[in-house]
């Protein structure tokens, strides 16, 4: 009898713990979207041509974690586009607290216009929840600045533009981003800036946010070799 009521007890622990485990693992968090910036970005190539991209990240979040978030997407309905970004492939930056996921490498198909309209941003974690945001994008059809120009010559920075704010987007020895420095004087030398010792190529990037619209150079190496 003192066997049976044992084992009686021991199969209800069992199956309570059983049904707490199986509950743990179906509860989930859906991921949050609180804020979303897109923009259109005209990239200079290697060829000195210009190619339109798009910015686009997300104000991000996840109680269960960062890394529990596994896809980003962007949509517009209307005109039948879909954009879609996992960890291996978006850029994920880090401010006050905030995580934002996104890309700088949006592009059109064949290298069109990027069309104003309703988009549509999308979370999903890695257990199929998901969070969307719509929002209005209205992006001018062209910059109302010339292309900027920079250069570097022997520690000392000269930037060419028009366009209300400039910075220089930083990049370490294998090409990784670094970080993101406000410029305020046309000319001035690269070690008033602070860069960094590990930052070795630097790009500029001019950005006109009232239009959504911005720059980007090519990379200019801040040492040449002797």
């Amino acid at each position: 009898m003192k066997r049976t009521t044992k084992l009686k007890s021991l199969f209800k622990f069992l199956i309570i713990a059983i049904i707490s485990l199986l509950l743990s693992l179906c509860s989930s968090n859906a991921p949050t979207l609180a804020y979303s910036f897109m923009q259109i970005v005209y990239t200079e190539s290697e060829d000195s041509t210009f190619v339109q991209h798009i910015t686009f990240f997300v104000l991000a979040n996840d109680e269960d974690g960062v890394d529990d978030i596994a896809e980003l997407r962007l949509y517009n309905d209307f005109e039948g586009l879909l954009w879609k970004i996992t960890p291996d492939r978006w850029t994920l930056l880090t401010e006050d607290s905030n995580t934002w996921i996104g890309s700088r490498d949006f592009a059109m198909p064949s290298g069109e216009p990027i069309p104003s309209g309703q988009y549509r941003a999308v979370l999903i974690d890695k257990g199929g929840d998901q969070t969307a945001r719509t929002f209005g994008f209205d992006g001018a059809a062209q910059s109302r600045f010339p292309f900027p120009k920079f250069t570097v010559t022997e520690g000392n920075y000269v930037i060419e533009s028009q366009y209300p704010d400039n910075s220089f987007v930083c990049y370490g020895p294998s090409g990784e981003f670094k970080s993101i420095i406000p410029v305020p004087k046309k000319t001035g030398t690269i070690a008033e800036l602070n860069l960094g010792a590990d930052v070795v190529s630097v790009g500029l990037w001019a950005n006109d946010p009232a239009n959504s619209v911005s720059a980007t150079t090519k990379l200019n190496p801040l040492h040449t070799s002797p």
